[in-house]
């Protein structure tokens, strides 16, 4: 008997024919912090740190304030020798030590390409100067706006402004 039959014999609802499968559930990006696209090359390599214009992070949230601590340890040359395990280990202990257990996740996984963590670290520090620009036109804005902003600083918030489209890749 074919299931039309038997559901017509036993007095049975046909189940829905043709009906979509539920969607799957899409991998879905999880918008990075910049202290966190900033932290993760650094916990492959912490002598990034000091290339980092750490005026420019914020201290203020668990991210921002371990990215400070490991500049710390690298300004002071004290960073300890013996890899990612040793740096996570010299935290044992300290406030950022919460921090590191929410990355151990990841830095258990296969170490990425030096190459790829690179390219991270250099996107995320002109993330941050943009961040930075943005800020500074908005208050030049507002300064435009009162009559406070002496040429100078419009001419040299617009030639920074023009510097910034030049570098940026064409889309």
């Amino acid at each position: 008997m074919a299931q039309a039959e038997v559901e017509t014999q036993c007095d049975i609802k046909p189940a829905a024919r043709g009906r979509p499968a539920p969607p799957r559930p899409r991998n879905r990006t999880v918008a990075m912090t910049l202290e966190h696209a900033l932290l993760e090359p650094v916990l492959y390599k912490p002598e990034r740190a000091a290339r980092i214009p750490l005026e420019r992070v914020a201290a203020d949230n668990p991210q921002g304030a371990l990215l400070h601590a490991i500049a710390n340890l690298v300004d002071h040359g004290e960073l300890p020798a013996g890899g990612i395990g040793m740096l996570i280990e010299s935290f044992r202990g300290t406030p950022h030590e919460p921090t590191l257990a929410t990355l151990t996740p990841m830095l258990a996984q296969d170490e990425p390409d030096p190459g790829e963590l690179e390219a991270v670290f250099v996107d995320a520090l002109e993330r941050l100067r943009e961040k930075d620009l943005t800020r500074d036109v908005a208050a030049g804005v507002e300064k435009a706006r009162s009559g406070s902003i002496s040429p100078e600083e419009l001419r040299d918030l617009l030639a920074r402004k023009a510097q910034s489209q030049k570098t940026q890749p064409s889309k």
